[in-house]
């Protein structure tokens, strides 16, 4: 037994640095913007005029996650935080030409047909990921990873616009809303520099899947029904990391 204490004790020295080198887990806020193109779609207010619309969006949101390791220089990630879901350039062809809004069921008293040139859905988002790592220096490490997004929306608003010569109408419509809203699935990739317990790190966003709920308040459309797109968008994003 005495023979084998220098191998234990030798064992445990070793050891403690070993258990020492796991790196902590972290705490991260993200801002983020994303960039989208909408696949064309069409929709007809009457059996005489069909509409194709055509539909961007600037969108952004923020994001607090818990990272911890699960093997060398891999990373798990679980979040929430909020996210505007915006289509705010839009742009219709139909046989009278083109225009920049889409017909809109706004309740109103006039006997008029109202439109929205931009709106958007803002949603709870929960989020889920993982992400490598590979280091350069002792600070510094290049990124790469994926992330998956479930939106749940609590309101939307519709910017809402009619003109003629006698009435110019204008105004910001709001409604409460309670659903699940969509899904994405987005690569990730960047460089983190760390300064003791903080870390910095600009990354990209790359947009690879969406699906997303219609919405009741345009015509032809159902809650219950979706769309999706594959690619078609960029983003980007600055974590701030503190280790626990």
């Amino acid at each position: 037994m005495r023979k084998l204490l220098p191998f234990v004790v030798l064992t445990a020295v070793f050891a403690l640095p070993a258990t020492a080198q796991k790196p902590p887990s972290r705490i991260e806020i993200a801002p983020f913007l994303r960039f989208d193109r909408y696949p064309a779609f069409t929709y007809a207010i009457n059996s005489i005029n069909t509409n194709t619309v055509r539909l961007r969006g600037a969108s952004w949101g923020i994001s607090a996650a818990y990272k911890f390791p699960v093997a060398e220089n891999t990373w798990l990630k679980a979040g929430a935080g909020y996210y505007k879901y915006a289509f705010n350039k839009i742009k219709r062809t139909n046989n009278f030409g083109e225009g920049y809004v889409r017909t809109i069921n706004y309740p109103s008293m006039l006997d008029l047909i109202f439109s929205t040139d931009k709106y958007a859905y803002h949603t709870w988002l929960l989020t889920a990921g993982a992400e490598r790592e590979f280091p350069l220096d002792r600070r510094t490490q290049l990124l790469a990873g994926i992330s998956l997004n479930n939106y749940f929306t609590f309101s939307r608003q519709y910017h809402i616009t009619y003109y003629n010569a006698n009435n110019p109408i204008e105004n910001n419509y709001k409604r409460p809303d309670n659903r699940y809203f969509g899904f994405s699935a987005a690569l990730q990739g960047g460089i983190q520099r760390s300064f003791g317990r903080f870390s910095l790190s600009p990354q990209v966003i790359v947009p690879v899947f969406d699906s997303w709920k219609q919405d009741e308040t345009f015509p032809g459309e159902s809650n219950a029904d979706g769309r999706t797109k594959w690619f078609g968008g960029i983003g980007a994003s600055f974590v701030f990391g503190y280790a626990l």
